[in-house]
């Protein structure tokens, strides 16, 4: 730790540059081939669980898992050579591109499930006794309110904000819809282009906006069941129809709930595979620490190619024991030294090329994000993992600004009114907070629910509202 400590000063202070980029390069290869590996081993063991407990017979999920453990037996655990490495290399990369696009397209699916189930759960009430009941709403707007701002954090607040706007009654223009998207886009101005493409991307894909590459092809039972809801007429829906559509409902968050779960997971041992695959030929390794790991990856590949599905055996879950307490260990090591890389990339990026360190840090650069948070992060095309952030301006604000409009202009052409107060609503609560004062909170509260006339939408608009603060 004392030589790493004394390579991140020196390269802070720009001293000793070249001799301090190999040697930190080679200790972030080494220091991630043993973490990968760890993380490897005991998240495909849980994978393998997972995998036999999974009720949904999905052909999308079943090749995403048969690549995994091909890539594992193959490209991992196989014979090391450089012609090989390069295969290997394609594999992770064709395998992880094909896990994000299943993730997209399932992502959009839960949005749009989410659209209708806003739709179905304020229309629950009109087959409720109770739903005609005079209410308070100045009293419930007050409650409202010191629930939303009694708390000292600010970004909570705005957070509770947020979720309040998108659960009131929605009754606004189309123009009123579009002041605040303008305001909201307004806040851009001047940041980095990446948060902007954050923003647009949520926006798009929460809103029904826009489709994964590929959306409708292949999850048909995800497919049946929008195709059902899409198709259902919700201006005059009697108890029979909404009780139909709830159960289909249903039955479409169970399937993708599901399915997003294992995803999630395999999406962390595609990441861990690739970026064993990548840092192996730099990497100088505790030799008896990845032969455990690579006798536990190779049990599992065993029992899942005998296809017997049943829980891992003894032999295998007891070697885990001999691994406690070390990812933890690798893991603070790693965190301590891994925000060195992003100085590396902003002020030595043009040395590597010359020092012939520019493959090993572009490896490096594609493993800090393929062990960080952030699951689905995509590379670049052309393979080059430096950040190249512009900054917004108002042309591009405007220019964003006609493209959404016609966007929300189409979709809602196309949708039935309480759908549409769906999207604005999703919309709306994606925002940041647009209020001034607390005054104005109030009044928004109010007008949403005065303004309401549908009084079986309002009382399940303020139930809604009501478990949200019970729950706070």
């Amino acid at each position: 730790m004392a030589d790493i400590n004394k390579t991140i000063k020196e390269l802070e202070h720009k001293k000793d540059v070249d001799s301090n980029l190999a040697f930190y390069g080679n200790y972030m290869m080494s220091l991630s081939n043993r973490l990968a590996y760890i993380k490897a081993a005991m998240n495909a063991g849980t994978l393998f669980e997972m995998n036999m407990d999974i009720g949904e017979d999905c052909p999308e999920l079943n090749a995403m898992l048969e690549g995994i453990w091909q890539c594992l037996s193959q490209d991992v655990l196989g014979e090391f050579s450089g012609q090989q490495f390069e295969q290997a290399v394609e594999h992770a990369d064709t395998l992880r591109k094909s896990m994000i696009s299943d993730v997209k397209k399932l992502t959009a699916y839960a949005d749009r499930l989410q659209i209708y189930e806003y739709v179905l759960n304020r229309m629950e009430y009109r087959f409720k006794e109770d739903a005609q009941q005079e209410v308070n709403t100045e009293l419930f707007s007050r409650r409202l309110l010191t629930h939303v701002l009694g708390d000292s954090d600010r970004q909570l607040v705005n957070l509770q904000i947020q979720e309040m706007v998108g659960q009131l009654p929605l009754r606004m223009t189309k123009a009123r819809f579009y002041n605040y998207l303008q305001d909201a886009l307004s806040l851009y101005n001047g940041a980095d282009s990446d948060s902007l493409d954050d923003f647009l991307y949520m926006l798009e894909s929460k809103c029904m906006l826009s489709v994964p590459e590929g959306f409708g092809e292949g999850f048909e039972a995800l497919n049946g069941i929008l195709d059902q809801l899409e198709k259902a007429s919700y201006k005059e829906l009697d108890q029979q129809t909404f009780v139909r559509l709830q159960g289909i409902l249903n039955r479409g968050v169970s399937t993708v709930t599901d399915l997003i779960s294992i995803y999630m997971l395999a999406a962390e041992v595609i990441n861990q595979l690739y970026a064993i695959i990548l840092s192996t030929p730099y990497a100088m390794t505790d030799v008896e620490e990845r032969d455990l790991c690579r006798n536990i990856l190779s049990g599992i590949v065993k029992e899942r190619t005998e296809g017997v599905y049943k829980s891992l055996p003894d032999e295998i879950t007891e070697l885990y024991y001999e691994l406690e307490g070390r990812q933890e260990n690798l893991m603070e090591r790693y965190d301590h030294a891994e925000y060195m890389l992003d100085e590396i990339r902003s002020s030595f990026q043009d040395l590597l090329s010359g020092l012939m360190l520019d493959k090993i840090y572009e490896s490096l650069y594609r493993i800090q994000k393929l062990l960080s948070t952030s699951l689905f992060v995509e590379f670049s095309e052309d393979g080059n993992e430096s950040f190249h952030a512009g900054h917004v301006d108002s042309d591009r604000l405007e220019e964003c600004f006609v493209r959404l409009t016609r966007q929300f202009d189409s979709l809602f052409s196309s949708l039935e009114k309480p759908v549409m107060r769906a999207v604005m609503a999703y919309a709306l609560s994606s925002f940041p907070v647009f209020f001034q004062s607390a005054d104005e909170i109030e009044q928004y509260i109010r007008d949403s629910l005065d303004g309401c006339r549908d009084s079986a939408e309002r009382a399940a608009c303020m139930e809604i509202l009501n478990q949200m603060m019970n729950e706070a």
